[in-house]
């Protein structure tokens, strides 16, 4: 067995292999046609139980690779190694960065914040105020910022305005499960909070925030911590917490395993579905607020027109030796 990336550059019709070997690829972000970065780890790891997976990668015990490439992805370099099971990619164009949890799975340690100016040659590493179990980050911009992390009912919230250089911490939503956390700009973002989950379903909250995190309002599900019945917009309790996207100001997706593809137009009170999926879904992108994509293991959906109709892209296949 063995990892690959491949590339498509008409849509999803067709797909050409670009990369084959005894790394597996993740995450995958690209800051332009040229230069991207793929968090990977080795197949062993998985052979090994060492990865726990959840249709991606939850936690992995062990190094973590980062391959580069500057050239499209014709050719792909494994740069960088380092020992976190949890890392996720804010790449911007001459500031790419890698934000880690680098401590067992069942504690809550500081988060880490890997730097490079230099396309991966070299990184420089600093702590960052924030812990916990659960990671999330959002970086709208090269020098905004915003890390998010959670153990039980306890979370914390760090911004940076400076590319980096410093951070301070802000008001922070609590959770006691995972939190994805998306910015469109330097002032509005949205947090989606989740509590245990079982059978399918997890309650779960979406708060919003137009001062940068100094303040938060809840907008949509029930509220976790400290828990009670009262609820403001609607959101199911169906599926498991997943990535979230907005592309505009009202205009808001996410994915939840065991449930699906849910959609809001006013700004993150309602989420109404529009694509269910037993098995859930995996991921959520948008290159800009008419094109996007969603993903899970065998299916690939896509829209031209801002998500008014989805089509599906035919599934690239790989031959394993």
């Amino acid at each position: 067995v063995q990892g690959f990336i491949l590339v498509t550059e008409d849509g999803g019709n067709t797909w050409t292999e670009q990369y084959r070997g005894d790394l597996v690829p993740v995450q995958l972000q690209f800051v332009d046609t040229e230069r991207g970065m793929a968090l990977a780890y080795p197949v062993r790891q998985f052979a090994d139980g060492k990865c726990a997976v959840s249709g991606a990668v939850d936690f992995c015990e062990g190094p973590a690779h980062i391959l580069i490439t500057t050239d499209g992805g014709q050719h792909w370099t494994d740069s960088y190694s380092l020992d976190a099971g949890i890392a996720l990619f804010a790449l911007a164009e001459g500031d790419d960065w890698i934000v880690t949890r680098d401590c067992p799975a069942a504690t809550a340690c500081p988060f880490r914040l890997h730097r490079s100016s230099d396309d991966g040659r070299s990184w420089t590493e600093t702590e960052l105020p924030v812990q916990g179990f659960s990671l999330s980050i959002s970086r709208p911009t090269k020098d905004d910022a915003w890390v998010y992390g959670t153990a039980g009912s306890t979370a914390s919230l760090a911004v940076t305005h400076d590319g980096g250089s410093t951070w301070r911490l802000v008001s922070a939503p609590s959770a006691g499960g995972p939190t994805k956390l998306y910015f469109i700009d330097a002032s509005q973002g949205w947090a989606l909070l989740g509590d245990g989950a079982a059978a399918g379903s997890q309650p779960k909250e979406v708060f919003g925030t137009h001062d940068g995190g100094q303040t938060w309002t809840h907008l949509a599900g029930t509220l976790l911590w400290p828990p009670t019945t009262p609820t403001t917009g609607t959101l199911s309790i169906g599926g498991y917490v997943g990535p979230m996207v907005f592309t505009s100001s009202t205009d808001g997706w996410m994915v939840l395993a065991r449930l699906g593809l849910l959609h809001s137009v006013d700004g993150g009170i309602s989420w109404v579905p529009e694509y269910v999926n037993g098995d859930g879904l995996d991921d959520v992108q948008f290159a800009n607020p008419q094109r996007g994509w969603v993903v899970s293991f065998g299916l690939i959906l896509a829209t031209d027109n801002s998500g008014s109709s989805w089509r599906l892209v035919p599934v690239p296949t790989v031959q394993n030796p």
